[in-house]
């Protein structure tokens, strides 16, 4: 677990077996952390954070986005294109997600970076990437729109369960993709229907300035959406 506070401390806590947390001063002996304790191993100050099942993610004040250990990288940045350049690194990030196997960054733009594993043990039966094209595992690639038409657009919030993310566009609509192994897209149908690009959820979130939060659970199943 790790947590972001006001003041922009971070402190994690509870299993770091090989140092998801990136603790200074870690030893085998101490994997488990049983107190919050600081975390430091970011090279600037985080304005976004989220605890996945292998390492943290975070959003840098520069707009940069970072991980902390694999399968994504060691505790280094993440989304920094490619070496032709065809694809730019991420420098205007505003949150971060974390997956079982993948990590997702949504832009100030309304875009979905997306990197890591495309299907845990199945990879033809999740498609967390949100990007067909990409096969079983990519660097670093877009979420396709839907059906997977140009680019998804306008998104404004981002949540990722285990096999399965969701995103909040501006317009209040609900999308998601991924597994739907139990009928957590939320689209009507449940079983190994997955969705390789965003399907649209039948219920609207209304927005209008508020602050709202999207949560999904640990097995990618929609806990809530709810208005602070």
């Amino acid at each position: 677990a790790a947590a972001l506070t006001v003041d922009g401390t971070l402190y994690g806590w509870g299993n770091n077996y090989s140092n998801p947390l990136a603790l200074e001063g870690y030893t085998e002996s101490d994997w488990m952390v049983s107190v919050p304790t600081p975390i430091t191993a970011f090279p600037e100050p985080v304005v976004d954070l989220d605890a996945g099942a292998y390492g943290l993610g975070a959003v840098l004040e520069s707009g940069k986005v970072w991980a902390t250990a694999l399968p994504f990288v060691k505790n280094s940045q993440v989304f920094t294109g490619d070496s032709n350049n065809s694809i730019l690194p991420v420098t205007n990030a505003k949150q971060v997600a974390m997956g079982g196997n993948s990590i997702a960054a949504l832009t100030a733009s309304g875009n979905v970076w997306t990197k890591g594993v495309n299907g845990g043990d199945y990879p033809s039966s999740t498609f967390i990437l949100g990007n067909p094209d990409v096969g079983y595992q990519s660097e670093q690639a877009l979420v396709k729109g839907p059906n997977g038409v140009g680019f998804l657009t306008d998104a404004i919030y981002l949540s990722e369960g285990n096999s399965t993310a969701y995103v909040i566009r501006k317009d209040g609509t609900l999308w998601s993709w991924g597994s739907n192994q139990y009928g957590q897209l939320g689209i009507g149908i449940a079983g190994n229907r997955e969705s390789a690009t965003p399907s649209k959820v039948p219920v609207a979130v209304t927005v209008d300035g508020a602050p709202f939060k999207l949560a999904a659970s640990a097995d990618a199943s929609l806990k809530a959406i709810s208005l602070n």
